[in-house]
C-alpha cells in the first residue's frame, strides 16, 4: 500500500521546494507537490484574485489526480491555511478524509491576529519585511528578474492573506493534525500554536523544529522525520 503526501507551498514560493523532500522521504510515501498559479507548471495561469480561488484551484488538482491511495496534506505558512480549507472542500466533493493534516509555520485561521498588512507598504518596505522572514537571499531579491516577476507573485500571495476572512461557521477537522513551527520563528508564539487544538475533534500534536520561519527547508530531515512517524503506518 502507498501513501500520497500533498504539499502546498508558502507565499511567493512554488512546488519546486518540495521536490527536494523526495530525497529524504521513506519508501511507500509519495510526495505530490501542488503548484500555485503564476509559477512553475502554472506560470501561464493568472494570479489568484482571492483566497478561495486558490483553494478551488488546488481542489481541482487533487480531484483530477483522482487518488485511490490513502493521503495526507501538508502546508506551510499561506499553504497552511490553504490546506485547512482544502480539507473541507475535498470532503464536500466526496473525497475520503486524509489520514493526517500537517499545519506548518502559521497560527490557526480561527485566531484573529493582524498579519503583515502588505497592501499598506511600499515595494521597498514590503521587500524589507520579506528579507526579515529569511528564506530568500539578497542576491536573488536584487536581480531584475526577481523584481519583474516574483515581486508580483509575492504581492499577490500576501494580498489574499491580507484580505482573508476568518471562518464564522466553525467546522471541526475529524482527522488528527500535527502543528509544526521553527524554534527561532518569532512570527508565532507557543500559545498561538496551541490554538490549533480548537480546529479538530481528533488529536493535535505540537512539534518544534530547529530553525526559523522556513525550518521545513532549512531542516528538511527533522521535518520529514516528524511527518513519516505520523503517517508511515498507513503507507
Amino acid at each position: 500500500m502507498s501513501m500520497l503526501l500533498y504539499c502546498v507551498p508558502h507565499a511567493g514560493s512554488s512546488a519546486l521546494n518540495y521536490y527536494q523532500w523526495k530525497l529524504h522521504m521513506m519508501k511507500g510515501i509519495t510526495i505530490v507537490p501542488l503548484e500555485l498559479a503564476g509559477r512553475g507548471s502554472k506560470s501561464d495561469k493568472p494570479l489568484y484574485k482571492d483566497f478561495h480561488e486558490a483553494v478551488d484551484d488546488l481542489v481541482d488538482d487533487i480531484l483530477h489526480d483522482n487518488p485511490e491511495e490513502e493521503y495526507a496534506l501538508f502546508g506551510h505558512s499561506l499553504g497552511c491555511w490553504l490546506v485547512y480549507h482544502l480539507y473541507f472542500r475535498l470532503l464536500e466533493k466526496g473525497m475520503k478524509p486524509p489520514v493526517h493534516l500537517f499545519f506548518s509555520g502559521r497560527w490557526s485561521p480561527l485566531t484573529h491576529k493582524e498579519g503583515l498588512k502588505s497592501t499598506e507598504m511600499t515595494d521597498q518596505e514590503f521587500l524589507e519585511s520579506i528579507k526579515e522572514m529569511g528564506g530568500t537571499s539578497d542576491k536573488i531579491m536584487n536581480t531584475t528578474e526577481f523584481l519583474d516577476k516574483y515581486l508580483a507573485i509575492l504581492r499577490s500571495d500576501f494580498n489574499i492573506i491580507d484580505h482573508y476572512q476568518n471562518p464564522t461557521d466553525i467546522q471541526l477537522i475529524e482527522s488528527d493534525i500535527t502543528v509544526l513551527s521553527g524554534t527561532q520563528d518569532s512570527s508565532i508564539t507557543s500559545a498561538e500554536l496551541f490554538e490549533w487544538q480548537k480546529t479538530t475533534s481528533g488529536t493535535c500534536t505540537i512539534c518544534k523544529v530547529k530553525g526559523g520561519h522556513f525550518f521545513h527547508l532549512e531542516n528538511m530531515e527533522d521535518t520529514i522525520h516528524i511527518i513519516t512517524n505520523k503517517i508511515k503506518r498507513f503507507a
